[in-house]
């Protein structure tokens, strides 16, 4: 009965040893097979990929531009931008080649001695540009700004102020924005806008202005709309303390 019981003992060990054995090799095949035919996102046809980088593109942007003193030697201004970079232009060459097909830089050169901290990428057809009081007519400088299609301004403005000059020629949507609270002229937060139906007087008030104004002027940019709306900050990105 010993010797039955030690031959199958060792016969036990030899099928476990065996198992084993058997599940090393079938866990390193699932490995080889992973590695050598697992796909990555280059693998994928350059159509699909496309497509992906294009769902990627965020939604219509509020860029809040504000000017402080540039802090060198040198006396100017500088231009601070509340919006950061897309993402996509820091992924790959691939991603970054499709944003820049949508986006563009603005606001890298000019007059004035001004500077500014980070790239500002722009869509002009799509993102808004909010426009602080004292900061408008610094944009004179700028050709590009006759691409933009949308800005939105602080109710303290006036059509009056704001057509002196040759400016914002392709304009075709005003936002006239009454803000939740102060914002700070430097800070990284994403700013929001929501409708604001108490204010129609403000919408008929900005109408009849810009239909008066534009008997005197020629040089008027075919404004389509104008939208009386409430501005919040939302704090999702904001690094400044």
């Amino acid at each position: 009965m010993n010797a039955i019981h030690q031959d199958l003992s060792l016969n036990i060990r030899d099928l476990l040893r065996e198992n084993e054995n058997l599940k090393a090799q079938l866990r390193a095949a699932k490995d080889y097979n992973r590695k050598h035919n697992g796909r990555s996102f280059m693998d994928l046809a350059t159509e699909l990929r496309l497509l992906i980088w294009n769902f990627s593109l965020p939604d219509q942007r509020v860029l809040r531009v504000t000017e402080l003193p540039s802090g060198d030697l040198e006396q100017g201004l500088t231009f601070f931008c509340s919006a950061r970079a897309p993402a996509l232009l820091h992924t790959c060459r691939e991603s970054r080649e499709v944003a820049l097909a949508h986006f563009k830089p603005f606001f890298e050169k000019g007059a004035n001695n001004h500077t500014i901290t980070r790239p500002i990428y722009f869509r002009p057809k799509v993102d808004i540009l909010y426009i602080e009081r004292d900061v408008y007519h610094s944009f004179g400088s700028y050709p590009e700004v006759n691409e933009i299609e949308s800005i939105a301004l602080p109710r303290k403005h006036e059509l009056d102020e704001l057509f002196q000059e040759d400016l914002f020629l392709g304009l075709k949507r005003v936002l006239i924005v009454k803000a939740d609270r102060g914002w700070p002229n430097r800070c990284c937060e994403t700013i929001e806008f929501a409708p604001d139906p108490t204010r129609k007087e403000d919408e008929l008030q900005w109408i009849n202005d810009l239909n008066r104004l534009a008997k005197v002027r020629s040089s008027i940019p075919k404004i389509e709309c104008f939208e009386a709306v409430i501005g919040k900050q939302v704090i999702k990105n904001c690094y400044c303390g």
